[in-house]
């Protein structure tokens, strides 16, 4: 954990989460803080495997030449001995959206570059908006030749490469975009991520670019279910948001079946570029005026937390 505490890119996830979801369990580092690890006892341990690891729902699954009743047969043996207590489902308030963009920095004198991540809420997994958002986040940020990386890479020169994405989340989660850029163009960086964002909710995306795109998802497609382990984490994805057991046959026609109209309704829907979330790690006296201009500044310090130099 102090490791990690030193770490720009693990310092800007971690700042990014705690802005957005504040004292909601999301905004927790999932390996915790020196203090919550050390007050964890062996009855704690064994409380939270009871009530939420053998108690909570189960899916199964298996890829590969198997014999699917005996499968079940051996499942049914190896689990039926589990002790069993009342399911426990986390009460849990929603986080906050912010009408308004804020700007955190976490002060590395030292960093030889600036860690950036950007981005506000999202959507859940199962939002019907889902499909359209993915292929206008691959345009955006998913890919090599997309909007966010030919303009920040290859334009001007101050990254070596940016992407975005929405978390698979049951309950909505974040839509980052992440890059480490020049400290000196750190301002530059949140200024054009912000002018994609408004471009893609300005017009639609041109016949030619929304074709490429499409291309690139369907072309990947394939290399991620050519293995068993592959095959496995779609099935999961389906087991755990509750997915059509059909989803991923549909999936490729769907795909296809995004147009401009789509992706610029998904883009004004869901995109927020006046309720930004950003976080910038690095030198907190070069980072200060550029960042001014976007938002009041908080400044995080980690050593208070983590104990760190």
């Amino acid at each position: 954990i102090r490791r990690r505490s030193v770490v720009p890119s693990s310092l800007a996830s971690l700042r990014f989460a705690r802005a957005l979801y504040g004292d909601h369990v999301f905004g927790a580092p999932i390996l915790g803080t020196p203090g919550s690890v050390g007050a964890i006892g062996r009855a704690d341990v064994e409380r939270f495997y009871r009530r939420q690891v053998v108690a909570a729902p189960m899916h199964l699954i298996v890829a590969g030449a198997v014999d699917p009743s005996r499968v079940l047969r051996l499942a049914a043996d190896a689990l039926a001995g589990l002790p069993r207590e009342p399911e426990v489902t986390a009460d849990l308030e929603p986080a906050a959206a912010h009408s308004s963009t804020r700007v955190f920095l976490v002060d590395r004198p030292d960093a030889a570059q600036t860690e950036l991540r950007v981005g506000h809420f999202g959507v859940p997994r199962t939002h019907p908006d889902f499909t359209p958002l993915t292929v206008m986040n691959s345009l955006l940020g998913g890919k090599f030749t997309s909007r966010l990386n030919l303009n920040l890479r290859e334009r001007h020169g101050i990254t070596y490469g940016v992407r975005s994405g929405f978390s698979r989340r049951a309950d909505g989660g974040p839509f980052t975009i992440s890059a480490a850029v020049a400290t000196e163009s750190a301002g530059l960086a949140v200024r054009e991520i912000r002018g994609e964002l408004e471009r893609l909710r300005a017009e639609p995306v041109s016949a030619t670019e929304l074709d490429e795109t499409r291309s690139y998802i369907l072309g990947v497609f394939p290399y991620t279910v050519q293995s068993l382990d592959g095959v496995a984490h779609r099935l999961r994805e389906i087991a755990v948001h509750g997915l059509p057991l059909d989803h991923w046959d549909r999936y490729p026609g769907e795909i296809r079946a995004v147009d401009a109209d789509a992706v610029l309704r998904a883009a004004r829907e869901h995109l927020r570029p006046d309720g930004l979330t950003v976080v910038a790690v690095g030198p907190e006296k070069e980072l200060r005026p550029q960042l001014e201009p976007f938002g009041e500044i908080d400044v995080w310090r980690p050593a208070e937390e983590f104990g760190a130099d």
